[in-house]
């Protein structure tokens, strides 16, 4: 397992967006689909990509042909959420490896912690025979540059 060799940086590389839990969210008891976390953390990420620079058309333009999709992602429910709660959600940046970098997502109603999640992103090309398969990629130095609002080097 790698191992940060420095410590957290200034919170700069971090997005907050707010969540209106509506009746579609959950089931006939009022509580919330745990499902609907995932949806919510890939807007949380695009919006802080986008706010860092690194938007999916921004990036096709500068990298041709290279792609950050999710290879592993999870949450743990903190505590309930119910149908009328608004949560906000603060995203950041909280690893970065040589192909590959870490979001955090943690989800508050008010000042209570109610979810976390962890998004693991490849940096990457398809396959040029397989295009269902991924060509993992070293991270470009300006990419990396954008995404160190607040790291952990990964050695």
């Amino acid at each position: 397992m790698p191992t940060s060799i420095h410590p957290p940086r200034s919170p700069a590389a971090e997005a907050v967006r707010s969540f209106q839990i509506e009746h579609d969210h959950g089931d006939f008891h009022g509580l919330i689909n745990p499902a609907h976390f995932f949806t919510w953390f890939a807007a949380c990420t695009h919006a802080l990509l986008g706010r860092l620079g690194l938007d999916p058309e921004g990036l096709r333009v500068r990298h041709e042909g290279y792609v950050t999709p999710l290879v592993d992602a999870r949450v743990s429910l903190l505590g309930p959420v119910q149908v009328g709660d608004r949560l906000d959600a603060h995203t950041r940046v909280t690893e970065i490896g040589e192909s590959r970098f870490a979001i955090t997502h943690r989800f508050f109603r008010g000042t209570m912690p109610i979810c976390e999640g962890h998004e693991l992103r490849l940096w990457a090309t398809l396959h040029p025979l397989e295009p269902s398969r991924y060509i993992a990629r070293v991270l470009p130095h300006d990419v990396v540059r954008a995404l160190m609002g607040n790291v952990c080097w990964l050695v």
